[in-house]
């Protein structure tokens, strides 16, 4: 857990202690044949131009994780949205219980074994300022009411 994305988005955003959030997890993985913490980070923005007016922007930025054991045949996982050390421990909680024997689903396929990077780490959002997206909502709009002077309504 040391990639500064990571670190940044996660540690230093919820003020969490990186080596007790790795203890957590060691302590979910140790003697399990496989897991993984699952941080998730999604970012989203709307924008609604109505008229030749900006009438809405939003940005929407969403965090969570995922906690999963697998011993044997049998796999447990944990999931939640508020990323805190009581939230972490109580999925490891509920997620060891593998470890001791107990089963809820049977799992029909091995989870495939991955760490593959899936995707880019440059904020697709970000990288284009809010000016420009304004411009080209703007430029839509103009092109739409070009088309046909009947035209009374232009959302985007």
């Amino acid at each position: 857990m040391s990639d500064l994305i990571t670190s940044k988005l996660f540690f230093y955003f919820f003020l969490l202690e990186q080596d007790r959030t790795q203890a957590i997890v060691d302590s979910v993985l140790g003697g399990a044949h496989d897991g993984e913490l699952f941080l998730e980070s999604r970012l989203s923005e709307n924008l609604v131009y109505d008229d030749g007016r900006l009438r809405v922007g939003d940005l929407d930025t969403r965090l969570g994780f995922g906690l999963r054991c697998v011993t044997g045949d049998a796999s447990g996982y944990a999931h939640g949205s508020e990323f805190s050390h009581d939230a972490l421990s109580r999925a490891r909680d509920a997620v060891v219980a593998v470890k001791r024997g107990y089963k809820g689903v049977v799992a029909m396929d091995a989870p495939v074994s991955t760490n593959r990077h899936l995707y880019p780490e440059d904020n697709l959002i970000e990288s284009v300022p809010f000016s420009k997206k304004v411009a080209l909502l703007e430029e839509i709009d103009a092109f739409v009411r070009e088309q046909d002077p009947n035209v009374r309504q232009v959302r985007v």
